[in-house]
């Protein structure tokens, strides 16, 4: 059985969010937890180290509260992450590093893709030495954010071991670095773990994909074939992708979800490498996904989000996670205006106004959160309907067209299409309501539904027996099961 809407749906979050918890948010909350149950944070390790120091040179600066010293700089994630915690059901952490410092501390600039982590050389000199500075940071994490003495549920759920660790560390030193790990976690908790291992986002359709590295004895690349072995697969307990919906060989984020032209099509590779391996326990996890509104417009972006999210229910996907909540008009081109809110100019990312996404999200989550995926109703190139409810039980159906809505080149037309009369072979009678996930609400003071609109079942739904015309556009419908 697949998650329900509220099990599955998550949020990508950095240090951008202590705007949202200033003081001076214009919000007062975190509205984001009104749509996202589940947040994944960018957890900077070259926070978690003195100034000028990485896993291969020092210790992690930590102190533990019973210490009585000082708190070092590790803990100011620490207390992030019990601030979300109050508002969200979940935190996972993907260790990253992002900015390249000199000995002093001095910041050089930021890491250049494919090299988003810690090389080679930081980890450690060898193999060995590696696997022995994985541990220890691993060690000072684990007693730090979910200590064995702690009672209750603990702060983190899932650490992600690299966010996207292709380049420069290369294969060995990452599996070194994951077995450091593993060793830490089976040292420290036993056999009763307090929280769950998971691999970096890799792919399984590509061998050849794979970023040269003069420095590296062995190419790095994200083929998860090569960077996991069977040592590791036996451990850890998820793999996660990021499938954008980049036309495939091209960094144009602009197809739909559907499109066999997009790379999210790839994700049933890693799908099929679980089934190849034997090991259906392993969960799947989409930790990024997501499109610029000022590429695609603010209507498209939450089309494409809602019916990418339909998608992933359909195919078993454990926690998908939306990148992003804020728009970061310093970055020029990709990922740029991919967040449901947009940001007030020169106030540092502060929270803005919300997005069509955000409101949509909200429709969907008042619609549906506690529904999972039962069935496919119907399904072409052209239009999918989905059957949504509890257990086998169906209560919703949710149709939509597969049509690319891009702006300017396409719009949002409704179109009479005709399919099998499901409805018939279901015998499910709809009620005269059913609602459009356009974002069309009008919103409380605190950013929650105040009014939802509806409209009547008779004018998208005609019963011609054999089959049914339904009037449905390329952003979603929900039908209720009376």
């Amino acid at each position: 059985m697949s998650n329900t809407f509220r099990d599955l749906i998550g949020i990508n979050a950095g240090k951008e969010w202590d705007q949202i918890y200033n003081p001076e948010n214009i919000y007062a909350y975190n509205p984001l937890k009104n749509c996202f149950r589940h947040v994944r944070s960018f957890h900077l390790m070259e926070d978690d180290y003195p100034f000028g120091t990485n896993p291969a040179n020092a210790k992690p600066d930590v102190q533990l509260p019973r210490e009585k010293r000082a708190w070092g700089r590790m803990n100011n994630y620490n207390l992030r992450y019990k601030r979300w915690k109050d508002d969200f059901d979940s935190i996972r952490v993907s260790l990253s590093s992002i900015v390249l410092q000199d000995k002093t501390g001095k910041v050089l600039g930021l890491r250049k893709f494919p090299n988003g982590w810690y090389s080679k050389s930081e980890w450690g000199e060898d193999a060995k030495t590696t696997k022995a500075n994985a541990k220890n940071y691993a060690l000072a994490f684990f007693k730090l954010h979910v200590p064995v003495a702690e009672t209750g549920e603990p702060l983190i759920e899932t650490i992600e071991i690299g966010n996207e660790p292709w380049g420069d560390i290369g294969t060995e030193a990452y599996q070194a670095v994951t077995k450091g790990i593993i060793e830490a976690h089976k040292e420290y908790y036993g056999s009763t773990p307090r929280l769950s291992l998971s691999s970096g986002a890799f792919q399984a359709h590509n061998p050849k994909n794979v970023w040269k590295c003069n420095t590296c004895k062995y190419p790095s690349g994200d083929y998860v074939v090569n960077m996991l072995d069977g040592e590791i697969l036996e451990y850890i307990e998820e793999l996660t992708v990021h499938p954008y919906s980049f036309l495939i060989g091209t960094t144009q984020l602009t197809e739909t979800p559907e499109s066999e032209s997009s790379d999210f099509s790839h994700i049933k590779s890693m799908f099929d490498f679980r089934k190849r391996i034997g090991k259906s326990d392993l969960k799947i996890s989409v930790t990024e996904y997501g499109w610029d509104s000022l590429t695609v417009g603010e209507a498209a972006q939450s089309a494409y989000t809602l019916r990418n999210i339909f998608l992933m229910t359909k195919m078993g996907i454990h926690k998908a996670y939306f990148y992003e909540g804020l728009d970061n008009p310093g970055l020029k081109g990709l990922y740029g205006s991919s967040g449901v809110f947009n940001t007030i100019e020169g106030k540092n990312r502060a929270i803005g106004t919300p997005k069509i996404i955000y409101k949509s999200l909200l429709q969907l989550m008042h619609l549906l959160c506690e529904k999972h995926f039962v069935k496919v109703l119907f399904e072409s190139k052209e239009v999918v309907v989905y059957g949504f409810g509890m257990n086998t039980k169906i209560t919703h159906l949710v149709a939509w067209q597969t049509k690319n809505i891009n702006q300017p080149i396409q719009s949002d037309q409704n179109k009479w299409v005709e399919v099998p009369n499901f409805i018939a072979t279901e015998k499910i009678t709809l009620e005269q309501k059913c609602y459009k996930l356009d974002g069309n609400i009008e919103l409380t003071q605190d950013l929650k539904i105040k009014t939802f609109p509806s409209y009547s079942t008779n004018k998208y739904v005609l019963d011609q027996k054999q089959s049914l015309k339904i009037n449905i556009s390329p952003i979603p419908y929900v039908f209720v099961v009376v």
